[in-house]
């Protein structure tokens, strides 16, 4: 990600501040998912656009251990899904 792109996540974390955040997620994941019910692919890019947006505001204010805890849960999320596909190939 652009050094201005983070920067310009960071000043609007800041502004409105994690608590703030949360909240505003919370009602992005619900437009999201009444994107994805009415199957509406322009407001679904839209809405995907504005989860991304907090989420990586969140992301980008982890401390260092919540850093650490994260791409170790997404990976663990990765392989855990992978080892479930190969389960259902092997079944067929």
């Amino acid at each position: 990600m652009e050094k201005d792109t983070k920067s310009k996540l960071n000043t609007i974390f800041n502004y409105y501040g994690r608590k703030g955040q949360e909240y505003k997620l919370v009602e992005e994941m619900a437009e999201l998912t009444q994107a994805i019910i009415k199957n509406n692919r322009e407001n679904i890019i839209e809405e995907m656009a504005d989860v991304q947006n907090i989420l990586l505001q969140l992301r980008l204010n982890f401390n260092s251990s919540e850093r650490k805890q994260f791409v170790e849960t997404f990976n663990k999320k990765i392989e855990r899904q992978l080892n479930r596909i190969e389960s259902e190939k092997n079944r067929i």
